[in-house]
């Protein structure tokens, strides 16, 4: 059942939205985009949508491959102190990622160019007992689908959305943090944290009072869940 629940929420192509769409509406607001990561035309559009947006408004761009504890390295980078050749030790790259730095090097160096670009990555770790944090309806029949063919135990489905919600949640919290609540708040993250609409885009929904938007950065021979937009 709970395969057949998850083919019969792709079943459709995905709604194909432009830049200009994307980029037309008066801030402030929320965007939400989803990158394969690492992937150079993903991260071109991401740029390309920022770099529309910033003609007309402050832009915030946060972005989830850098984890919160790299945002000193940025802002001494934004300062001049670190040189973007020089960036990547700052930031511990090598240790805190297995992606190439290239792709994501335009994208940085928008900070030169008054953009805020703000680190938000955080550890994906079991909820603390402590920690509240709402659940999306349905979700576990999005995150069995990102999984394959590796079924996920029954016994197991509470406690995967709850850690995957939690994620969410903190990476929701750590870019609306961020943001001054002027212009555009960007949010760059993996693809398999917008796609579905129960994600980070739901998570900052419910943290914010700006309209919250989201668009997957390309199709990828992906189908779509229902209100899933993409990029084409």
């Amino acid at each position: 059942m709970l395969w057949m629940l998850a083919s019969m929420a792709q079943a459709q192509d995905c709604e194909r939205v432009s830049v200009g769409q994307l980029t037309r509406a008066d801030g402030p607001g929320v965007l939400v985009l989803g990158a394969r990561q690492a992937t150079q035309k993903d991260l071109n559009r991401a740029r390309r949508i920022v770099r529309r947006l910033a003609k007309d408004h402050a832009i915030t761009l946060a972005i989830d491959v850098l984890p919160a504890s790299a945002q000193d390295a940025l802002d001494r980078f934004v300062r001049g102190v670190v040189s973007l050749e020089a960036l990547p030790a700052a930031l511990d790259w090598e240790h805190t990622t297995e992606l190439s730095f290239a792709p994501y090097a335009p994208l940085i160096q928008l900070a030169t160019d008054g953009v805020h670009v703000l680190a938000i990555g955080q550890p994906i770790a079991l909820r603390p007992q402590d920690a509240p944090v709402q659940l999306p309806p349905g979700y576990i029949n999005v995150l069995a689908d990102t999984m394959g063919d590796g079924a996920v135990p029954v016994e197991l489905e509470s406690r995967l959305v709850q850690t995957v919600a939690y994620h969410d949640q903190q990476i929701a919290r750590a870019a609306l943090d961020g943001w001054d609540r002027s212009g555009w708040l960007v949010v760059l993250v993996d693809r398999t944290w917008v796609q579905g609409g129960l994600g980070v885009q739901w998570q900052a929904q419910r943290q914010t009072d700006s309209p919250v938007t989201a668009a997957l950065l390309a199709e990828a021979g992906a189908q779509c869940y229902p209100g899933d937009r993409s990029l084409p």
